[in-house]
């Protein structure tokens, strides 16, 4: 997917691409997937209403005269921050894109700052407010407990969301500026990168353990168990 997604971008830049793609596609598959467990089937209300928004950015920007397509580009991009050329077989034909590398940074970017805040707000209202207000639970077969909860939307959530944020500022200085060395890019982007992997293996590290069932049965004088059930942390 983070491949797929790089290429779309059809830059010489890889690495300036990846570490802005990469947290960014985390960010979304985190929030979409505390969503889909919190709210289920009307997680379509939020992916709808960002489709809406980010066609809207896209028509206002005109991607249509610098080789982006439009549609596709505001679709995929409430998944994954991407642009995607009008005509993908351009390159494979000329070695060249036709998508014009400024109009593609301010549209992915503008996109992407934009739903950012939304994406958050989404998660946060699913888990504190309509609980309470709407009455709407978690997926039940989803056992999390409080302690999972509410480290994956402290420390981890708001982990993730300060590295998207970085992102953005580095992608905002690096893609496409000549004047910048191209050995800086390359330290800047793998610190990016590597601190996206440091992310993952320290919130998968620090992740509260799940109860584990004790279960002890006791034959009665009498006949019969009497079955007893602990959970140990």
């Amino acid at each position: 997917l983070i491949k797929n997604v790089t290429d779309s971008y059809q830059s010489s830049e890889f690495l300036t691409v990846l570490a802005f793609v990469f947290p960014n596609i985390l960010f979304r598959i985190f929030s979409y997937t505390a969503l889909v467990t919190q709210i289920r089937e009307w997680i379509l209300i939020p992916v709808s209403l960002l489709f809406i928004i980010n066609f809207f950015i896209g028509g206002y920007m005109k991607p249509g005269q610098s080789g982006i397509n439009l549609s596709s580009t505001s679709f995929c991009s409430i998944f994954c921050v991407v642009g995607m050329p009008k005509d993908p077989t351009i390159k494979d034909q000329t070695g060249k894109t036709d998508m014009e590398p400024n109009k593609l940074k301010k549209m992915t970017l503008m996109i992407t700052i934009v739903s950012l805040p939304l994406i958050i707000g989404f998660c946060l209202t699913a888990y504190f407010i309509l609980p309470q207000y709407v009455g709407i639970k978690h997926d039940l077969n989803i056992p999390f407990t409080e302690d999972q909860e509410l480290f994956l939307l402290t420390s981890s959530y708001s982990g993730l969301i300060v590295l998207c944020l970085l992102s953005c500022l580095l992608f905002v200085g690096l893609f496409n500026n000549q004047i910048i060395s191209k050995y800086l890019k390359m330290v800047l982007n793998i610190l990016m990168i590597s601190s996206t992997i440091v992310w993952v293996v320290l919130s998968v590290f620090y992740f509260p353990p799940s109860p584990n069932s004790v279960v002890l049965m006791i034959e009665k004088d009498t006949g019969g168990l009497t079955i007893f059930e602990g959970f140990a942390y």
